[in-house]
Order: C-alpha cells, then structure tokens, then sequence
C-alpha cells in the first residue's frame, strides 16, 4: 500500500506577510537609492555652481591686476551690487582699453564688455558673458593699499542656496605698469631680444 504525504500549502495570512516582508524591502531599498540619488543631484549641482563662480571670480581678479592706478571707477547698483570700470592696456590690440564688468541679470552671468576709450562707452569693442547662475557681484576699492575686494554670490539651481565666493586682488601703481619696448639688442644665447620700460 502507498503512503501518500501530506502537502501542505502557504494559507492566505502566510502568503500576505511575505508579501509584505518584500514589499518592506523593496521600499527599503528604493527610498535609500532615492535618498542618495537627491543627495548626489545636490551635490554635483552645488560643486558646478561652485567651480562656475570660481572660474569667473579668477578671470576678473587676473584682470583686475593689470589695472591703471587712478583710472578705476566702482559704480553702486541696486541691491549691494556694483559694477567695475577700469583702464587697462591691452598688448594684443596695441592700445589702452576701458573694461567694465557687472551682472547682467536677464543671462544670470557676468557681463564683460571692452571699448575704447577716445570713443567712449557707447559701442564696445567686444562683450562677453562669464558664469552662470550669478546673482549679483560687488567690488570694494582699497585706495591706498590699491587692493580691490571681489564678492560674487550665485544661487544654486537645484536647491536654491546662496553661494558667496571672495577674493581680493591687488594692482600696481601707473609707474609700475609701462610699456616695454624692444631694445633691438641680441641675447648672448640667441636672437632673444630684451626689453626695457619706456620711461
């Protein structure tokens, strides 16, 4: 005679707890992943920003060095802002040149624009936008240190926080700044030619 053995099925509650225990996993497992991606979105999103506002602040900080003493005028804008204008000269067009930068808030960035100074301030020569996500920039003048502080704050896009960057950049005085000239003398080593400043 053969014996038949019992089987024995899951009854409803035991196929609900299981259920259950998965789903509790899988929720487990998908607010963590959720949890982690946002925390990456936010930091990616703020290190951009970041990287974005440190690049425009050492581009104008470079330029700012080479600014003419006495020819730097710092304009107050609405909301603690302000926009720089400065003389400079530059050596690839031979010539002295006004720079001004400010914000230009309908593109978020950093507005630099060049013009010449015997026409004036009404047609650039060249204007480019450095940055983005800028809420405004201010600069504050030292005059007797000649040192120029530079505050660029920024909004970040993803979560909305206020990132303020400093810097300061010194300049030299006009005496300190003259054109060179060739000497049309020949280095001992080659046909390297020294230059002296134009008094």
């Amino acid at each position: 005679m053969i014996q038949r053995i019992g089987l024995r099925a899951f009854t409803m509650i035991e196929v609900m707890l299981g259920l259950f225990l998965f789903l509790l996993c899988i929720g487990i497992i998908m607010g963590t992943f959720s949890t982690l991606s946002r925390t990456y979105l936010k930091g990616s999103s703020r290190m951009k920003l970041e990287a974005s506002l440190r690049t425009t602040l050492d581009v104008m900080c470079d330029e700012i060095r080479s600014i003419y003493e006495g020819d730097l005028i710092i304009t107050p804008q609405c909301a603690g802002a302000s926009s720089i204008l400065f003389k400079k000269y530059d050596y690839r067009k031979g010539m002295f040149t006004k720079v001004y930068y400010g914000v230009d808030s309908s593109k978020c960035a950093v507005q630099r624009s060049d013009y010449d100074p015997a026409v004036g301030l009404t047609a650039p020569l060249s204007t480019a936008w450095i940055g983005e996500n800028v809420d405004h920039v201010s600069f504050y003048n030292s005059s007797p240190l000649r040192i120029v502080t530079i505050s660029l704050y920024g909004t970040d896009p993803v979560t909305k926080d206020q990132i303020l960057l400093q810097n300061v950049a010194s300049y030299r005085s006009s005496e300190e700044l003259l054109p060179v000239k060739a000497t049309g003398k020949k280095a001992p080593t080659g046909s390297s030619t020294l230059l002296k400043a134009v008094p």
